[in-house]
């Protein structure tokens, strides 16, 4: 009888000290399974998706990680698996595509598009599954789509051969142009994290690829890459804010028109859009760089403002004719990507841009309606621009420019 009674006492004792335990640690538990490390949440019943993903990415934008860490964020990280848990891709994409243009998620929300490609990869074990997912809404310019090709480089581990790098990307599977270089950029961020932003080791896994335009199409990738990554010094990058031309110095010829191009993006960062000192920097390099450094103008101006009129300003102000046409090059090119190549957006542009560069901005927008509608370049010419027209002729390619 008396072992009986100490036996429940003890339990007793025991289930005193596990209430306690529990009073004292179960709020944390609780707290670590509801926010987790960042303060991140679930989302509520019947809570839309952008009205989610605006709350959560304020709540990573408050956190000192993030600070110190934009562009690859742990807690994007941590967003991006509460996000996949709760909505299917398609779902999620059309929530960021109604917020990305609000001020705080502009900026960074590409990022974040790329830990949604991440994470569909994983899911699907596919690129091209991933890709038609990534499809359904083209948000924050292609991130998902650069994020399954880091995926796919990420199954791979250690084992990233160039037979690997070879058969990653299908023009014939991508269904347009655009898909397939967004799928050869990818390559180059992929490299990048496969190789922790070493761009010495990254390049050469874009050297295995066997078409040179398409190698160069994955530099970009590599250096958008490096240059995202030096967030204010406290990164992994080359990028020196002192010497922004470096390492494009230091780099093989073939890899420098790339390499400069990024450095005129880093300038344009750090100077808040200041054009006209960026401007120097494209001016002192070597001249053959000098047409991919002022592309550069085109595509910020785009990502900045969804004011064509402020976009063909910027481009329009650059002195050298063949510097003004690589600013609309790019700011056509961007464009198509914020829109998912939606025809007006192009309109929009060339009817802002001055007479001096409106025949350049329609046959630039022609040719990059032909990369996302192959063979449909006339019909959607026609979309803005009449048949008998001067304009048409030069979007459908029929009438050559006369400088």
């Amino acid at each position: 009888m008396h072992t009986l009674r100490l036996f429940v006492r003890t339990q007793k004792r025991n289930l005193i000290l596990a209430g306690i335990f529990l009073c004292i640690l179960g709020p944390f538990f609780l707290y670590s399974q509801l926010f987790g490390k960042y303060g991140l949440r679930n989302p509520f019943p019947f809570e839309s998706v952008a009205s989610y993903l605006r709350t959560e990415f304020l709540t990573c934008y408050g956190t000192e990680e993030y600070r110190d860490n934009v562009w690859r964020s742990d807690c994007y990280q941590e967003l991006g698996n509460r996000v996949t848990a709760h909505f299917e891709l398609p779902a999620a994409l059309k929530g960021l595509a109604e917020i990305q243009d609000e001020p705080q998620i502009r900026g960074w929300c590409h990022a974040f598009g790329h830990v949604l490609g991440q994470r569909e990869f994983k899911k699907t074990g596919s690129i091209s599954q991933s890709f038609l997912a990534c499809s359904t809404d083209i948000a924050c310019g292609e991130g998902c789509f650069h994020g399954t090709l880091e995926g796919y480089l990420q199954a791979h581990g250690g084992a990233v051969t160039k037979e690997v790098i070879q058969n990653a990307c299908k023009e014939e599977e991508a269904g347009n142009r655009v898909t397939y270089d967004a799928c050869i950029h990818g390559l180059g961020h992929a490299a990048m994290l496969q190789t922790n932003n070493d761009i010495a080791k990254a390049l050469p896994f874009c050297d295995y690829i066997a078409d040179t335009h398409d190698q160069g199409i994955c530099y970009t990738g590599v250096f958008m890459e490096d240059t995202f990554s030096f967030n204010g010094g406290k990164g992994n990058s080359t990028v020196d804010k002192d010497n922004p031309e470096y390492p494009c110095t230091e780099l093989a010829a073939k890899y420098q028109h790339q390499c400069y191009a990024s450095r005129s993006t880093f300038v344009l960062q750090q100077s808040r859009a200041d054009y006209a000192k960026t401007s120097l920097f494209c001016n002192r390099i070597p001249p053959a760089f000098r047409t991919d450094c002022y592309g550069t103008f085109g595509a910020q101006a785009v990502l900045l403002s969804d004011d064509m009129t402020y976009v063909a300003s910027v481009c329009s102000g650059i002195e050298r004719a063949e510097d003004r046409e690589s600013c609309f090059e790019q700011a056509t090119i961007f464009k198509g990507f914020a829109t998912g190549g939606d025809v007006q957006g192009y309109a929009d542009l060339c009817n802002a841009a001055p007479e001096k560069d409106k025949a350049v901005c329609l046959a630039l927008s022609g040719e990059d309606l032909a990369r996302w509608y192959p063979g449909k370049r006339a019909e959607k010419c026609l979309m803005f621009t009449k048949s008998d027209s001067e304009e048409y002729q030069y979007c459908a390619g029929t009438k050559e420019i006369l400088n």
